[in-house]
């Protein structure tokens, strides 16, 4: 375990600190090289560090892209450190590839190990101490991955649904022949949401609607409503929403719920609606993330984001999947850098183009009959090689 860490600090946090955690690599102390664009990100590395009694300094660099300065910086701290008895790590994975260069060149001429980090997996550089590679095997958790992207995981406060429904999801995926009485549960579900009451009498035309009265059957044997001539009542606001399309949500959380209990998979962190803020307060509001989560998690250091839909998508422009996926696709780089995906999952069939910009996005689509192979297609885009 070497005493302290050089590194070059740069939009993507997590392969600077994710082997600072790692009981291999952990140092006393880590001196970051700061270009002045990443001065932003120092407030967000230090309050993670910290809390793992990691001490946290800073060294300026004047330009990102002159690797000379930056060897020469490098150098300079190798030399100062070596001096104390230190030892000296150099984490050449973060910054420009100019700075990339200037940080190896410096421990290479110093004999100094350098790592890189490539898709959570530690490869060495320069290695006069004949380590092998490896993988990083500390798991970082939401709250911090989130936060040393400048961000703040907090849950929705509304009443969760303690009972079990996984019977009731399962139903309702399996049986893709009840996706219209679906819709009208939808639709009313909403509809008393947006009343403010839990109370709904229906049409004629409902009564007489074999495929809805089924549906709701088998919520009112899940105590999630009740049924009394015309009146349909829902148990409570969260059943009602719970009704209104959560369900969907419930299912892909419990899904992958499960996945986790599969080493392989290397899940280490899930929630499901939850909200995502900036934990700096001084940006302006014009900078403001806001936004609501359906499904989040990190599987080997990396961030996942789900959304999930159980409206019907038509070809109108105003109702199409579009929108939601170009959002999903932003929202994934602003929270999880180049290396985070994303998954779109519909109750309803997309439409072709759709998927294709989706693609184009780097957006997964699992839609329609999909669902009924939601766990292995999740298993799949976690680890392609399953």
């Amino acid at each position: 375990m070497p005493d302290i860490h050089i590194c070059l600090l740069s939009e993507q946090p997590s392969p600077n600190i994710c082997p600072l955690l790692d009981e291999r690599l952990k140092p006393q102390e880590v001196i970051l090289l700061v270009t002045p664009q990443q001065v932003k990100r120092v407030a967000d590395v230090e309050s993670i560090l910290k809390k793992r009694q990691i001490k946290v300094s800073t060294v300026s660099i004047d330009s990102a892209f002159d690797a000379e300065a930056v060897q020469a910086q490098v150098e300079t701290l190798i030399v100062t450190q070596k001096k104390t008895g230190k030892s000296v790590f150099i984490n050449a994975t973060g910054g420009t590839k100019p700075m990339s260069i200037g940080a190896f060149l410096a421990g290479f001429n110093h004999d100094t190990p350098v790592f890189y980090v490539n898709n959570d997996e530690v490869s060495w550089l320069n290695n006069p101490q004949k380590s092998d590679d490896f993988a990083i095997a500390e798991r970082i958790k939401l709250d911090d991955f989130l936060r040393m992207h400048g961000l703040e995981l907090k849950s929705k406060q509304q009443e969760k649904i303690a009972q079990d429904l996984s019977n009731v999801t399962d139903f309702l995926i399996r049986h893709p022949d009840l996706s219209p009485s679906i819709r009208q549960l939808n639709r009313i579900a909403i509809k008393c949401i947006d009343e403010n009451q839990l109370n709904y009498i229906f049409t004629d035309k409902e009564l007489q609607d074999l495929a809805l009265q089924a549906t709701l059957d088998k919520l009112a044997s899940a105590n999630l409503l009740s049924l009394k001539g015309t009146k349909l009542s829902f148990k409570s606001m969260a059943t009602c929403r719970w009704c209104a399309g959560l369900w969907l949500e419930d299912h892909v959380y419990q899904q992958l719920d499960s996945l986790k209990k599969q080493p392989e998979l290397q899940i280490q962190d899930l929630a499901e609606s939850v909200e995502v803020v900036y934990a700096n307060k001084t940006r302006s509001q014009s900078d403001k993330v806001d936004n609501e989560l359906d499904v989040i998690f990190l599987a080997d250091n990396r961030l996942y984001v789900i959304e999930c839909k159980t409206r019907v998508f038509s070809g109108k422009t105003t109702n199409n999947a579009s929108e939601a996926i170009y959002k999903l696709a932003t929202l994934k780089r602003e929270l999880g850098g180049s290396q985070a995906k994303a998954m779109f999952i519909s109750y309803y069939p997309v439409r072709d183009e759709d998927k294709r910009r989706a693609d184009l996005l780097g957006v997964e689509i699992c839609a329609g009959r999909q669902l009924q192979e939601l766990s292995s297609r999740l298993r799949k885009w976690i680890k392609p090689s399953f």
